[in-house]
């Protein structure tokens, strides 16, 4: 067995990136759930966050998001991953 097969099966299941992606999906619904009405925004001197800041973060939790899925699918397709079947 070579030394990256044997990082796949080490790595199986892992806690810290089923974390994080609870985490992020969480954060991702927070700010989905937390926009207000378009159709009567507020003056910006009562924004109590900058709309471009929130879609700056929710563009970056969605780039984490992604590379947290493309780990955990290039662990279970990794030819050397232990089955779990």
């Amino acid at each position: 067995m070579s030394s990256e097969d044997q990082f796949w099966v080490a790595e199986e299941d892992d806690p810290v990136l089923d974390e994080l992606e609870v985490e992020v999906e969480a954060d991702l619904d927070l700010i989905v759930k937390s926009r207000g009405d378009d159709t009567d925004p507020e003056p910006p001197s009562q924004w109590l966050v900058d709309p471009e800041e929130v879609q700056l973060e929710e563009t970056d939790l969605g780039s984490l998001l992604g590379a947290v899925e493309t780990l955990k699918g290039d662990h279970r397709d990794h030819p050397g991953a232990a089955s779990s079947d």
